[in-house]
């Protein structure tokens, strides 16, 4: 029976910690796309987690984004900044960055804004 309640107290927790971004699993912004994004609530800090494929003819030696979230009025409740370290053109890397909490639930759409590169 505890190993029962165990596991139903496990997968509730899994659930309400790792929530998918949106249904949306693609994001196409200069030359980039991001793919499998999706939220870790660790209670004291949001994380955002995923993937990102350099689609120009270009290698950076680094790149900077926003990751711009909004509510369902369209309000911006929150960015979290990503930097991706060294990639190659055509190149894939899973990336993770954080920012102060934000409540997953209030999150009803993102944009990805490439902000630099050196």
């Amino acid at each position: 029976m505890k190993a029962l309640l165990l596991k139903i107290f496990i997968s509730i927790i899994f659930f309400i910690v790792v929530t998918p971004i949106l249904p949306q699993s693609e994001m196409t912004t200069n030359e980039f796309t991001f793919s499998n994004l999706y939220f870790v609530d660790n209670f004291t800090y949001l994380q955002v987690r995923g993937e990102v494929k350099n689609d120009s003819q270009k290698n950076y030696g680094n790149a900077y984004f926003s990751l711009k979230l909004y509510d369902e009025k369209s309000e911006l409740i929150g960015v979290i900044l990503i930097f991706i370290n060294s990639i190659g053109k055509g190149q894939k890397k899973p990336f993770e960055s954080t920012t102060d909490h934000i409540d997953i639930k209030l999150i009803k759409k993102y944009k990805i804004v490439f902000d630099s590169s050196d």
